[in-house]
């Protein structure tokens, strides 16, 4: 399912999967991250998830919180990938609905530095969100 904005895709029937492989196109050229449950839904508190490195040598999943014009966020944090939770909390519900969510259920993140759209794995279901592209 389109939403509204266009802003993810959570394939529902064959012309949506054919859209989301055309999508993937090569998937060897992507990384990916796990997260379990319990550490994204903490995430929903904030304003923007963001994937990226952090202190140089860990990938991590983190974010930031956005107010008027400060941004608080992790030091020595260097985003790729950034996703406002306007957007991601409704498409995580929308992928989800059907999955009991436990603390521990792993969440996959797929993405690639020179697209704009991050895939995300539950289970065996698979949904595609935009980032942003602008630096915030």
């Amino acid at each position: 399912m389109f939403d509204d904005d266009n802003v993810w895709l959570v394939p529902e029937n064959e012309e949506e999967i054919v859209l989301i492989n055309e999508l993937v196109g090569n998937p060897r050229e992507y990384s990916k991250i796990k997260i379990n449950y319990r550490r994204l839904r903490q995430l929903f508190k904030l304003d923007y998830i963001q994937i990226g490195i952090y202190d140089g040598k860990y990938e991590e999943i983190l974010g930031y919180l956005k107010l008027e014009n400060y941004k608080f966020s992790v030091k020595n944090f260097e985003p790729i990938k950034t996703i406002s939770n306007k957007y991601f909390i409704p498409f995580f519900k929308y992928l989800t609905k059907d999955i009991k969510k436990y603390f521990t259920l792993p969440i996959t993140f797929y993405y690639n530095k020179s697209n704009y759209i991050v895939f995300v794995s539950v289970v065996d279901l698979l949904g595609a969100i935009a980032c942003l592209e602008e630096e915030l």
